[in-house]
């Protein structure tokens, strides 16, 4: 709605440094995943707001960069990181501790979205009525 149909792909793809750095020291790799996401989704709001780019471009910039650190941090740690499997998904690998760990954050993602509603939805379709109801924006 705000030409951000480019986030989840942004989110998907800048991950990739995380897990090169978190399989090269044994860290879980939800833990690289989320940081380097958190990362990406700030560096795209701090390059939108400190530069007069446009928000698709500060995405594709933010997409191309993380992507391409990820595959040189892969090559130059070298990691046992499989990096096929890693971006196409290996189904025959999951564990009953992988099912558990999506349950848990699917209904953390459920709950936040439970109790956020009403200012997502301000967020999402009318950002000009989240501002008249007194809701913080950072434009």
């Amino acid at each position: 709605m705000q030409r951000l149909g480019l986030v989840g792909d942004v989110v998907a793809h800048a991950v990739l440094p995380g897990l090169a750095i978190t399989n090269f020291f044994p860290f879980p790799l939800i833990i690289g995943a989320f940081v380097f996401g958190m990362v990406s989704t700030s560096g795209t709001a701090w390059l939108r707001s400190q530069t007069k780019v446009k928000v698709d471009t500060a995405m594709a910039i933010t997409f191309s960069s993380f992507f391409s650190l990820g595959i040189v941090l892969i090559t130059t740690l070298r990691t046992q990181l499989d990096l096929e499997a890693l971006l196409f998904g290996d189904i025959l690998h999951i564990t009953q501790a992988d099912v558990w760990q999506i349950v848990l954050i699917t209904l953390s993602v459920l709950i936040v979205i439970k109790l956020f509603y009403k200012e997502l939805l301000y967020f999402t379709f009318d950002p000009s009525g989240a501002e008249a109801v007194g809701l913080p924006l950072n434009t």
